[in-house]
């Protein structure tokens, strides 16, 4: 059995204006890429201002290269054997080297109590899609927003007990 180490990936606080500016940076880009993706400019978190940012309730994953924020995760504990994923973006300059997956491992694996995660994403976001059904999500539910413009995929993921703490 193998733990989980990556120099790279740290929680992060949000409340330090610096990495705060860092993550709006990197999501105002990864959603704009998405926006045109999926054919929708009215994603949330693509106008999120920085003191909603610092609002936020949820806590944040940060990938760090040379101290410089590359990619974020971040999630809300619905319950203690529930995790729900809010936001996953990496700069754009970084898409397709694998930075996600080691995120959502880092979340999978250094969670203890959790036996569920679950995230939700545009229907029209194949590249989403095929990540989380590469690392073993399934689809839970499908959904429109509360304005109907926009479809959504609900994915969930039970965690084994055994696979705990190992990659």
């Amino acid at each position: 059995m193998k733990i989980f180490k990556d120099n790279n990936i740290h929680l992060i606080d949000i409340q330090n204006r610096l990495l705060a500016q860092q993550i709006l940076n990197v999501q105002q880009a990864a959603y704009t890429v998405e926006s045109k993706l999926i054919q929708f400019d009215q994603i949330p978190y693509l106008r999120e201002s920085l003191a909603e940012l610092q609002s936020s309730k949820e806590a944040f994953i940060a990938y760090l290269d040379n101290k410089q924020l590359i990619a974020v995760l971040s999630y809300e504990l619905i319950s203690p054997q529930h995790i729900d994923i809010c936001r996953l973006v990496v700069s754009p300059k970084h898409f397709g080297k694998g930075i996600a997956t080691q995120l959502l491992n880092y979340l999978e694996f250094q969670t203890k109590k959790t036996t569920k995660i679950t995230v939700s994403t545009a229907k029209k976001n194949i590249p989403a899609i095929q990540l989380y059904q590469n690392l073993g999500y399934v689809i839970n539910n499908s959904f429109w927003t509360e304005d109907k413009q926009l479809e959504l995929v609900e994915f969930a993921k039970t965690i084994e007990e055994k696979t705990k703490n190992q990659i």
